[in-house]
């Protein structure tokens, strides 16, 4: 099970013209094989990051993301659980991602995505068929 803190500079475009920009600290985090959370969902929000680094064999899918050279930490998240309530619908999302791939990434959606949001948390949706990989979101 791999639970990955994918992004952060976090921005996102909604479909009623306003932009949301997360606060500093936030990441974006996804369940790459869905043991945890949603695989077909992003979930943003405060992250602890530590110095510690992660013992024995990197995931795949870790690696896959971020290279072999990027040294990862392991962060600390809390994304919470119960009722989650409907704020907005997302169009676009921009990103800062670290590691082999660095820079800003950017996707548009052609449907927008319901967006959701709990106490500090923000919750972007997929459909069931999503894809999301080491390339980025590649569906929808």
């Amino acid at each position: 099970m791999t639970v990955l803190v994918k992004a952060g500079e976090i921005d996102l475009y909604l479909a009623n013209g306003n932009t949301m920009v997360l606060p500093p600290g936030y990441g974006m985090v996804h369940d790459t094989d869905g043991a945890i959370l949603d695989k077909c969902s992003l979930f943003f929000g405060p992250i602890d990051a530590t110095d510690e680094r992660p013992s024995g064999e990197i995931p795949s899918d870790a690696r896959d993301y971020f290279g072999g050279e990027y040294e990862l930490r392991i962060a600390r998240v809390d994304v919470p659980e119960g009722k989650w309530n409907l704020v907005g619908h997302v169009s676009e999302i921009v990103y800062y991602r670290p590691g082999r791939h660095e820079g800003d990434w950017h996707h548009v959606f052609e449907r927008p995505q319901e967006l959701y949001e709990q106490a500090r948390w923000l919750w972007l949706r997929f459909p069931d068929d999503c894809r999301v990989t080491y390339r980025g979101i590649e569906k929808p």
